[in-house]
């Protein structure tokens, strides 16, 4: 029950900022892969929960400071 832990080991880092000139439009590009796990892709994976929170979840029950708890207290459906 929660949210996903952390980045994930094999990732996309390091990012170029560009602006295009006329259009005043601001992006930025990836330009290194990181692979922590090189010889095992799997354990490069973001690791996620059973039960991932979502924002209708706390919006259904009124944004409770307890909506997490609350949620992994009900049964399983």
């Amino acid at each position: 029950m929660g949210v996903p832990s952390a980045q994930a080991g094999n990732c996309f880092i390091d990012a170029l900022q560009y602006t295009l000139p006329r259009s005043g439009l601001r992006g930025s590009i990836s330009y290194k892969l990181s692979l922590m796990y090189p010889d095992d892709p799997e354990a490069g994976r973001v690791l996620r929960p059973a039960r991932e929170l979502t924002y209708p979840d706390p919006r259904a029950m009124d944004f409770d400071p307890n909506a997490s708890l609350r949620l992994a207290l009900q049964p399983a459906r």
